[in-house]
């Protein structure tokens, strides 16, 4: 494997080096000036998505195209700017081809360029080390967490989909969720497990006290780090939700972006599906970040697909009482409800997890016997995902007339306990 194919981070945006996201209808005009300006650079289709209208290119020769366009005068300057200088750095190859891509398309086509980008990977929301004080570790509780029963159904079951890690294999949640042999964790780990091999573990147990009665479809797009997941394969399994009858989709991962938009495949994955479920999506534990940190990253910057017009965006309440926002969480206007977020109890691993260090505590080893104690808008996201498949059910709605009347709470209060702690984000104050 050389350099370029290797995923790369410059200011928090990770991206394949060597690949690119095109529209399947520009894909023969991109390949073809990729090999003009590059001589004998090579152009490979890795996949190709009909369900998302994309397919993925690879550019492995991608030096040979970068020396081509760095002899352009003015081209690497260009580049630069149009990323939005105070967040750049220095300029790399994918970007200076991608720029080139689209000048010579707005230049021959009186400003019609291709739909094309990165190839990004995006993570777990708590992958990421908390900052400003907040500590990103589970505990263990001391008693096991029982979860309510499966009521008898009565119609149709509302489905859930939770597109996380792998679920471990707890007694508790024998029958209660609907998934592959691939998508389990092993029944006797090897060794001590890092915390976020749990994590679909501990949304699914909150989505199962709120909505006990739901199918829960388990799809693991994150690894048992929860880091450096590809975003292509993650819009592909939500592609694959379109022909699966589902109501709501947990999203509890994200990405940044170096020029703050949207990666092309995880918004053409919302738009698509948006239409036919709800999609819930974490607001990201960025709030307290330091606005002059190396990474660029402050408490506004947008974290996707959360910030998505498409996507219902959940932030954290903290434990201070009077539903204020966690230290943690982003207090942006793309927020749309919010829900405890702070230390909360669901199901969890069953073994050893070896805990990252933070700043109130060395890391160490820790047992767990199946619950935890846990802090992310990951979790807050999983609270409204169980509050909208349970209203729904409920009321005898559809996802999208529940997650309606949340929003609407001012206007429609929502009676009946399981609601209460739920509230529509206020940008004002």
């Amino acid at each position: 494997m050389t350099i370029a194919q290797l995923p790369v981070t410059t200011d928090r945006e990770t991206y394949h080096a060597d690949q690119l996201v095109v529209e399947r209808a520009h894909r023969d005009l991109v390949v073809k000036l990729i090999v003009e300006w590059g001589g004998e650079t090579a152009v490979a289709i890795v996949d190709d998505s009909p369900a998302l209208g994309l397919s993925l290119l690879s550019v492995p020769g991608l030096t040979a195209a970068e020396n081509t366009l760095r002899r352009v005068e003015g081209l690497a300057e260009a580049a630069t700017k149009e990323r939005r200088g105070s967040y750049a750095t220095d300029i790399e190859p994918l970007d200076l081809l991608l720029y080139a891509l689209r000048e010579h398309a707005r230049t021959a086509y009186d400003g019609w360029q291709p739909t094309i980008g990165k190839h990004r990977l995006v993570e777990g929301v708590e992958a990421r080390p908390y900052t400003g004080g907040a500590d990103g570790r589970p505990e263990a509780l001391s008693a096991p967490l029982m979860l309510p029963e499966r009521p008898e159904p009565s119609g149709p079951p509302i489905r859930v989909a939770l597109l996380d890690t792998r679920v471990a294999p707890l007694a508790a949640l024998d029958g209660r969720y609907l998934a592959s042999g691939q998508a389990v964790l092993p029944r006797t780990p090897t060794g001590a497990l890092p915390p976020m091999a749990g994590h679909a573990t501990f949304i699914l147990g909150l989505i199962l006290q709120r909505v006990p009665g739901a199918d829960v479809l388990v799809r693991p797009v994150l690894d048992d780090t929860g880091f450096g997941t590809s975003s292509w394969a993650v819009a592909k399994a939500m592609a694959e939700l379109l022909d699966a009858r589902i109501d709501v989709v947990n999203l509890s991962f994200g990405c940044f972006t170096v020029d703050r938009e949207a990666p092309l495949v995880l918004a053409r994955a919302v738009q698509r599906l948006a239409a036919r479920a709800v999609l819930v999506a974490a607001v990201g534990n960025h709030g307290a970040e330091d606005a002059g940190s190396p990474a660029k990253v402050t408490p506004t910057t947008p974290m996707w697909p959360a910030a998505c017009d498409e996507v219902v965006a959940v932030g954290a309440f903290g434990t201070g009482g009077a539903k204020q926002a966690a230290r943690f969480s982003p207090q942006v206007p793309w927020t749309d409800l919010m829900a405890p977020g702070e230390h909360v109890q669901s199901l969890f691993l069953d073994g050893y997890v070896n805990l990252p260090a933070t700043k109130e505590h060395a890391a160490k080893t820790a047992l767990f016997t199946g619950g935890a104690t846990w802090s992310g808008s990951s979790f807050a996201t999983a609270a409204v995902t169980g509050a909208v498949a349970g209203l729904a059910a409920e009321r005898g709605i559809d996802a999208h007339a529940a997650m309606e009347v949340l929003l609407r709470r001012g206007v429609d209060p929502v009676r009946g306990s399981g609601y209460e702690d739920i509230e529509p984000f206020d940008p004002v104050n």
